[in-house]
């Protein structure tokens, strides 16, 4: 436990932010229970996360909030834990071409992008890390005993991608998305 706790602050460092953003970060070591949960709203992103580990566990957490919303989780259980991530983006236009005074004036959704991650697993590691610059991307990386679903989503208007994985038992799962613009 004590090389996960080290490693850990490595990790924390490594990612630390040089210019001005809020970061919000915790690393927990416990041998009970803990439960973290997090949400971020801004005019055109979401993110939602909420973890719960069991037994003896480590979870840490680091949003960066910048220019876009950057986030890093890394959770590992001896017993039961769950994750569920959920990030989105979506991009509008103002419709100002109609000058018609029939036409509802306002903002028109030309591109979405979800990507989401539900575990259940009776013990093992998931690490996870989201951002969204250009691209809008997700990496997952599970290593444990359980069940996983993720999803992604992304519609510009002129083309749907859709992604589904569902895997049960022991696993050791490694995905990465990045849907762009």
């Amino acid at each position: 436990m004590n090389r996960l706790f080290f490693s850990g602050f490595i990790i924390l460092f490594l990612l630390s932010p040089v210019g001005f953003a809020d970061e919000i970060s915790s690393s927990i070591q416990c041998d009970g229970a803990t439960w973290v949960s997090s949400s971020v709203q801004g005019q055109d992103e979401h993110y939602s996360g909420s973890f719960f580990t069991t037994d003896l566990s480590s979870l840490m957490r680091i949003l960066h909030l910048g220019d876009s919303v950057e986030v890093f989780t890394s959770q590992e259980s001896s017993g039961p834990m769950g994750i569920d991530e959920y990030s989105d983006r979506g991009s509008n236009a103002s419709d100002e071409a109609s000058r018609c005074m029939f036409t509802l004036p306002g903002n028109v959704t030309v591109g979405r992008s979800e990507i989401m991650a539900s575990d259940l697993l009776s013990g093992g590691r998931y690490v996870s890390s989201r951002e969204r610059s250009d691209v809008f991307g997700a990496r997952f990386q599970v290593n444990g005993s359980g069940l996983l679903l993720t999803r992604a989503v992304s519609d510009d208007g002129n083309r749907t991608v859709r992604f589904g994985s569902d895997v049960g038992g022991m696993m050791n799962v490694t995905e990465r998305m990045v849907l762009g613009d």
